[in-house]
C-alpha cells in the first residue's frame, strides 16, 4: 500500500466513505501527488523504429532506437519482455531489492509459467483479469510461503483493489425503464466478468502451480476464487485508461537538427485519457495471451492512490503520465480546480464532454451507478450552487471550449453574487475566446476593478499600461534601420498562416543583451516564474516586468513587427489596430525537464515566437510543431514566427543545453482607433 501522505487523508472504507480527502488547498495546475503504478498494461512491442516500447518492470518509455541498453527475458525465447537495466531486470527476474523470495515477479507472468493459456489459445475478455494477475505475480514474490504475510498482503489488496460483495445490486434505487435497462448492461458485464474470470483463474492457478509449486500455498490462497472474484471486480471499476500524445520527447529520440521537420519524428509518450477537454482512446476489449501477460495492447493502469478517487463529472484533479523519469513510469496528481481544505479528490471516469444523457447512460452501462455531482445537478435544472460551485463549472467549461455554457455559468454567478472579480476574470477570458478582445479588456478595465479587487485583473491593467507608456523611456541599444519591408526572405509556411521573419532586424548582440536582463531580474526574484500558465506551463518572465527591457521591446514591436504583420495581413487587419495582450520571454532548460510544451493552442488572434539564442546552444531539436500541418519550424537567433493564435501548436523538445525566445499575443482591436489600454 502507498504510504500515507500528510496532507492527504484516504478513506479505504468501502460504499460511500471511500476516497481521497485534501488537508490544505493546492491552486489549479498544482501536482497534489506522484505515484508508481502498481500494474500497468502498456502497449505491445514497437513495428517500427518510430514506436515507443517500455521496460517490462518500471514502464520506462524508449523507442527502438534507444534499446541498445534493454535485457531481454532469458527465461524463454518467446517472451517479449524487455527491461531498461540489470537493476529492473535482476528485480524482475530474481527476486533482488528486499523481496523474500529468490525469483522475481515476471517468472509468474512470463510465457514460461503461462503454457495453459497459450495451450489453449485462450483469449482474456477483460483486462483486469491480466492486471490483477501482475499484481498477485508481485503479491508471492513479496510473501513468499509465509502465512502471517500472505494474510496481511490480502487485507492489503482488500483495502484498496477489492470490492467488498460479489452480488449484483438489483435495479430497485432507479426510476426510469431506460435507467433500469442500461442499469441491466452493467449487471451483464459483471455476470460476464466472473464468468470469463473463473475460466481465467482455473488455468492461470494451473500453470503457477506446475511451474511454480514452491509457492504453492501463497498461489492457493491468493488464487481463493472468492478473492480473486473480489479483485477483478474492483480493479474493472478502479483502473484507469491512459493515452498516447505525439507532444513529449522520450529516451533515445533522435535528434531534429533540420528546421523544416515533418512530425512523423516526434515520439509518442503516455498521458492521462481522461483530460481537461475530456477526450478518451477507447482500449480494445479482447486481448489475446499471445507472448507474456504485460505485453498486451491495451492501456490500462492500476496504483493505491489512483483506486480511491471517486467520479465527478465536474473532477478537481486529472492524472498526468511522466514517461520521462529516470525512474520510470509515474502518475501525476494534477489540480485542475482550485483545492480547499476538507474538499474530496475526484477524477472524471468517463468523457465530461458530452450531455448529461449520455454521461448517465455510460456510468450506469460501465459502473452501476448515477453521477449526482454539480455539473449533473446543474444540467437537470438544478438552482442551489454554492459560488465554488458555479466558478469550478465555469472553469470546467472553458477548458473544454463549452464557451456559451462557461457564459451561462458566469452570468448565473453575476446575478447571485453580485461583482465577483474571479467570474468577471472569467467571462473576460469567454470574451477572448469568442474573438471579442476589445470587449475582454474593457471587461477588465470595468470601473468598478479599480481598486484591483481581484488580482489578475490589477495585474492586467498594469501589464496593458505597460506596453504603450514605457516605450519613451530608456536609451535602446536597438542601432538598426528598424523600417519593416516584407523582404524574399520572408517565408510563408502556410498560406495566410504561417510566415518566417527575417533576422536582419535584431541583432545577436541586442538578442543576447535581452537574455542578460531577463536572467539578472530572474537572480533579483529568486528565479523563473513557472505558475503563470496552469493548462501549459512555462519557465518565463513577463517583459513588462523588466524596465530596461520592456523599452527595447515597444521600439521593435511598434517599429517593426506590427508594421511587418500588416503588410502580411493586409486584408484581415484593414482599419484595424494590432495590439500586444501578452509578451513573455521563455527559458527551455533541458537540465531542468522543461524542455517542451505540449500541443495548445494560444490566447491570441496573432502569435510571435522570437528566437534569442542560436540552434548550437541547444544541441539541435527546438522549435515549434504544427501537428496538424506536418511540420516543425526551428526560427535562427535573430529571426521571429508569425503564425495565427488559433493554430494547434507545440513547442519541440531540445536536444541539450538551454532554449531561450520571447512569445508574444497580439489582439485586433475591431474599433478604428487606439487599443484599449
Amino acid at each position: 500500500m502507498q504510504p500515507e501522505i500528510p496532507y492527504l487523508r484516504c478513506e479505504y472504507k468501502k460504499g460511500i466513505n471511500r476516497g481521497i480527502y485534501s488537508k490544505k488547498k493546492f491552486k489549479k495546475g498544482q501536482v497534489i501527488c506522484t505515484e508508481v503504478p502498481t500494474a500497468v498494461l502498456q502497449k505491445d512491442v514497437a513495428s517500427t523504429k518510430l514506436d515507443p516500447v517500455s521496460c517490462s518492470n518500471c514502464n520506462k518509455v524508449c523507442n527502438t532506437d534507444g534499446m541498445q541498453s534493454f535485457c531481454k527475458c532469458n527465461l524463454n525465447p518467446k517472451c517479449n519482455a524487455l527491461f531498461c537495466s540489470k537493476a529492473c531486470f535482476n528485480f524482475a527476474l530474481k527476486g533482488t531489492e528486499g523481496t523474500s523470495s529468490d525469483i522475481g515477479w515476471h517468472n509468474f507472468t512470463c510465457v514460461e509459467a503461462l503454457g495453459s493459456l497459450r495451450t489453449e489459445q485462450y483469449f482474456i475478455e477483460q483486462d483486469a483479469c491480466q492486471i490483477a494477475a501482475i499484481i498477485l505475480a508481485k503479491s508471492i514474490t513479496k510473501v513468499s510461503d509465509s502465512k502471517i504475510d500472505i494474510d496481511r498482503e490480502m487485507t492489503i489488496l482488500s483495502s484498496v483493489y477489492a470490492t467488498d460483495v460479489l452480488e449484483i445490486r438489483n435495479s430497485d434505487q432507479f426510476e426510469t425503464e431506460d435507467e433500469i435497462d442500461h442499469f441491466i448492461l452493467y449487471q451483464n458485464g459483471i455476470r460476464m466478468l466472473h464468468t470469463r474470470a473463473i475460466e481465467f483463474l482455473f488455468l492461470l492457478k494451473e500453470s503457477w502451480l506446475s511451474k511454480l509449486g514452491e509457492y504453492s500455498i501463497a498461489i492457493q490462497k491468493l488464487l481463493a476464487k472468492e478473492f480473486f472474484l473480489k479483485l477483478v471486480t474492483g480493479i474493472q471499476i478502479y483502473a484507469r485508461a491512459i493515452e498516447v500524445e505525439p507532444s513529449v520527447k522520450v529516451a533515445g529520440m533522435p535528434a531534429a537538427n533540420f528546421r523544416l521537420a515533418v512530425n512523423e519524428s516526434i515520439k509518442l509518450s503516455y498521458k492521462d485519457s481522461y483530460s481537461k477537454r475530456g477526450i478518451m482512446k477507447e482500449a480494445k476489449g479482447f486481448c489475446p495471451v499471445l507472448e507474456s501477460i504485460e505485453h498486451v495492447n491495451t492501456p490500462f493502469f492500476c496504483g493505491p492512490l489512483v483506486s480511491l478517487l471517486s467520479h465527478s463529472c465536474c473532477p478537481s484533479v486529472q492524472l498526468e503520465t511522466s514517461a520521462q523519469s529516470m525512474l520510470g513510469l509515474r502518475v501525476k496528481l494534477v489540480a485542475i480546480q482550485n483545492i480547499l481544505p476538507g474538499d474530496e479528490l475526484t477524477v472524471s471516469y468517463i468523457p465530461t464532454q458530452q450531455d448529461i444523457h449520455l454521461r448517465k447512460n455510460q456510468l450506469l452501462d460501465r459502473y452501476g451507478f448515477i453521477c449526482k455531482c454539480c455539473k449533473c445537478s446543474w444540467e437537470n435544472g438544478g438552482i442551489e450552487f454554492s459560488r465554488e460551485e458555479i466558478v469550478s463549472m465555469s472553469h470546467l467549461a472553458f477548458d473544454e471550449y463549452r464557451f456559451k455554457d462557461s457564459l451561462s455559468l458566469v452570468k448565473f454567478g453575476a446575478k447571485r453574487w453580485g461583482r465577483d472579480g474571479e467570474l468577471f476574470h472569467i467571462m473576460g477570458m469567454i470574451q477572448l475566446a469568442l474573438g471579442k478582445w476589445s470587449k475582454a479588456h474593457d471587461t477588465w478595465h470595468a470601473e468598478h476593478f479599480e481598486n484591483g479587487v481581484f488580482r489578475f485583473l490589477k495585474t492586467q491593467k498594469e501589464k496593458d499600461k505597460a506596453y504603450v507608456t514605457s516605450f519613451s523611456r530608456g536609451n535602446s541599444i536597438l542601432r538598426h534601420n528598424l523600417k519593416p519591408s516584407v523582404s524574399k526572405r520572408c517565408i510563408t509556411l502556410a498560406a495566410g498562416a504561417i510566415w518566417l521573419l527575417p533576422s536582419q532586424k535584431l541583432s545577436k548582440k541586442s538578442c543576447e543583451h535581452w537574455i542578460s536582463l531577463a536572467e539578472k531580474f530572474a537572480s533579483s526574484q529568486g528565479g523563473w516564474c513557472t505558475n503563470r500558465h496552469n493548462s501549459v506551463a512555462t519557465t518565463d518572465i513577463p517583459i513588462h516586468h523588466i524596465p530596461d527591457l520592456v523599452c527595447e521591446w515597444n521600439l521593435f514591436v511598434t517599429s517593426y513587427l506590427i508594421p511587418l504583420a500588416k503588410q502580411l495581413l493586409t486584408a484581415s487587419v484593414l482599419n484595424k489596430q494590432i495590439c500586444v495582450h501578452d509578451a513573455f520571454i521563455v527559458k527551455y532548460d533541458a537540465s531542468k525537464g522543461r524542455d517542451h510544451l505540449p500541443v495548445h493552442r494560444d490566447q491570441s488572434e496573432i502569435s510571435i515566437t522570437l528566437a534569442l539564442n542560436s540552434n548550437a546552444e541547444f544541441g539541435g531539436g527546438g522549435g515549434t510543431m504544427f501537428p496538424n500541418l506536418g511540420i516543425t519550424v526551428c526560427p535562427e537567433i535573430g529571426e521571429a514566427l508569425l503564425f495565427r493564435g488559433d493554430l494547434e501548436h507545440g513547442g519541440f523538445p531540445i536536444n541539450s543545453g538551454v532554449r531561450y525566445i520571447v512569445a508574444a499575443f497580439f489582439y485586433l482591436e475591431k474599433e478604428k482607433g487606439s487599443c484599449k489600454k
